[in-house]
């Protein structure tokens, strides 16, 4: 559910219990039980991962990925990649760039 649904915005885990017809509190034991995170960090890993094979694929403005995978505000979604990802999506294709020139 959470791999077809990243890119929405308001996408919650009482969403889903709501979809399961289960309680809250019972989806997010198990999910944290069987994801060994919760789902705020699954689901964050879900989007920063999609937003990296975005960015690699070179087709798209950081603003439209960052739409893409459900983050509504682009400075937001940058402040989440360099979080995750220890550097802004523009230096990670920079640090990327340099990389494969070096390879040459």
């Amino acid at each position: 559910y959470v791999r077809e649904h990243y890119g929405d915005p308001s996408l919650r885990l009482q969403q889903i219990a709501d979809e399961l017809q289960i309680s809250y509190g019972y989806l997010s034991l198990i999910f944290t039980h069987i994801a060994g995170q919760s789902f705020k960090q699954f689901l964050i890993e879900v989007r920063m991962e999609e937003a990296r094979k975005l960015l690699l694929s070179r087709r798209y403005r950081i603003y439209e990925i960052a739409d893409k995978v459900g983050y509504s505000n682009p400075r937001y979604f940058n402040e989440a990649f360099r979080k995750y990802y220890g550097c802004s999506p523009v230096e990670y294709l920079r640090n990327l760039r340099s990389q494969e020139g070096a390879g040459s």
